[in-house]
């Protein structure tokens, strides 16, 4: 998962290979019950926690 406060859509998935992304905001995922840790210093990936499939 890449999340990035003020970063495009574009600046997110530049690392990402996949063809098919998608897109939600923190504050859906918490709704959900759900919330994201940032988990590297450099770069913008995270950590979905507190959901299941």
């Amino acid at each position: 998962m890449q999340c990035g406060v003020g970063l495009s859509i574009e600046e997110l998935t530049a690392v990402i290979r996949s063809r098919q992304i998608g897109v939600t905001t923190v504050g859906e995922l918490r709704k959900a019950g759900g919330d994201v840790i940032r988990t590297s210093r450099m770069g913008a990936h995270g950590t979905l926690t507190g959901l299941h499939p």
